[in-house]
């Protein structure tokens, strides 16, 4: 009972922020919508360019948190010190990569998606800005989420659910008051993110965390290589989870535009159901990381075994509640009769599966986090690529969605299988008490 509770504190308060974030988010959005609905237009056009910015931020996010979690547990500050400076030239270096990279391609990329000439060069201004701005959002993220490895978990999820709640405030009074249109997001952004980085900043300052901001060469060339080691997979998977959306929308678009768009649909509501998941494996990780720093790394499979098992008991509620009040979940976000129906009948086979693939993505989150991603990068390839493959033969042959759709269920019911294969080798791989840190 004593490591469920540790993991749950842990885990509670990350969930909590993540919850209010995306509530923000869509309050924002609701915001600019009022305003001019060509405002939601441009938001569409900016989508797969923020899809892109969130993989390159929550890759670096790892690696704070992972490398936060162990500075906690062996105190070498010094060490934590140079790689959050190093990651935060990581992220300032992407940023400016991705300025330039849009600024190049910026005419054909709108008018790939057939934006009007006399839209285009507000439309590119706006999408530069917002890059450029977005670089201040990063770093605070990086600081703050560090503070969550070192533990102070409930903490920094009051100040991240305060700093929203006051972005929120601001875009509203930019909207409606002081009439900046699309733009207020930026301007709430630009001083909600410049608050909350002096904070962390001045936090971490004072705990002893960071102490200078000057690393030497050899310094950020050891921190590149453990960054990479363990943000590059996470990146990968990004990129995976993308391709697999595209394949899956590929085979929809055989049985109609109404089964895509409630796979949309349906595809929300999972992100959201899957959130505590994300949280929970998050939670091990950053104990474990501080055991295996401590060199307590035997004591790890029982953080792993108890985050794993209970995930099974949330997601069994989950699993029934998305069940059985999917069309009503669903009349949340539309009330278009035939999308309700097409997302209806994708959470009528999928949303009984959560069941299992909450806790698979307990693991596989818990992997990224400690340094293994090349395993879980793997293993979304192999699962995905084994899904859809049987997917697509099945959907060409036998013209049948509820049969695709039972195909991809039965490849969650496999992985049950494999999440205990996992379990048992954990305990062998830290039962040993010989693993290295990170």
């Amino acid at each position: 009972m004593e490591i469920f509770m540790r993991i749950y504190s842990v885990a509670l308060p990350i969930l909590a922020s993540s919850l209010v974030g995306l509530i923000a988010l869509f309050i924002n959005m609701g915001f600019i919508g009022q305003d001019n609905a060509f405002n939601l237009y441009i938001m569409g056009i900016l989508l797969p360019i923020s899809f892109i910015v969130m993989s390159l931020n929550e890759s670096l996010r790892v690696s704070s948190i992972a490398f936060a979690s162990q500075a906690s547990g062996d105190k070498k500050f010094n060490l934590f010190n140079d790689r959050l400076v190093t990651l935060i030239l990581v992220s300032l270096a992407m940023y400016v990569l991705l300025n330039v990279l849009f600024y190049l391609i910026q005419q054909p990329f709108l008018s790939m998606y057939k934006v009007e000439p006399q839209h285009q060069l507000f439309i590119g201004k706006f999408i530069l800005h917002n890059l450029m701005v977005g670089v201040l959002a990063a770093v605070s993220m990086l600081c703050m989420s560090s503070l969550y490895g070192l533990g102070y978990a409930h903490s920094v999820s009051i100040i991240s659910i305060l700093s929203f709640a006051f972005n929120v405030a601001l875009t509203y009074v930019f909207v409606f008051h002081l009439k900046y249109g699309i733009y207020s997001i930026i301007y709430s952004t630009l001083i909600s993110s410049t608050i909350v980085l002096a904070i962390a900043l001045i936090w971490l300052k004072n705990i002893g965390a960071i102490s200078y901001f000057k690393v030497s060469s050899s310094a950020v060339q050891k921190a590149v290589i453990k960054i990479r080691n363990i943000s590059l997979p996470v990146l990968a998977g990004y990129g995976v989870m993308f391709m697999h959306v595209l394949v899956f929308n590929k085979l929809l678009a055989m049985f109609g535009p109404n089964d895509i768009a409630g796979f949309s649909v349906s595809h929300r509501l999972q992100n959201i159901a899957l959130m505590p998941a994300i949280a929970t494996g998050i939670a091990i990780a950053i104990h474990v990381n501080r055991l295996r720093s401590n060199n307590a790394a035997d004591l790890s499979p029982s953080y792993i075994k108890t985050g794993v098992l209970s995930s099974f008991a949330i997601y069994f509620l989950i699993s029934f509640v998305i069940f059985t009040f999917r069309e009503s979940l669903i009349g949340l976000i539309t009330s278009d009769a035939d999308v309700i129906a097409a997302a209806s009948k994708y959470l009528y086979y999928i949303g009984p599966t959560y069941f299992i693939l909450g806790p698979l993505l307990v693991l596989l989150i818990f992997f990224e986090q400690t340094g293994k991603g090349v395993r879980s990068l793997i293993f979304n390839m192999l699962s995905f690529g084994l899904q859809l493959g049987v997917a697509f033969y099945v959907a060409y042959k036998y013209q049948s969605l509820d049969l695709v759709y039972t195909i991809i269920a039965a490849g969650y019911l496999i992985t049950l299988f494999y999440i205990f294969y996992e379990l048992r080798r954990s305990r062998q791989y830290y039962g040993s008490n010989q693993t290295q840190t990170i």
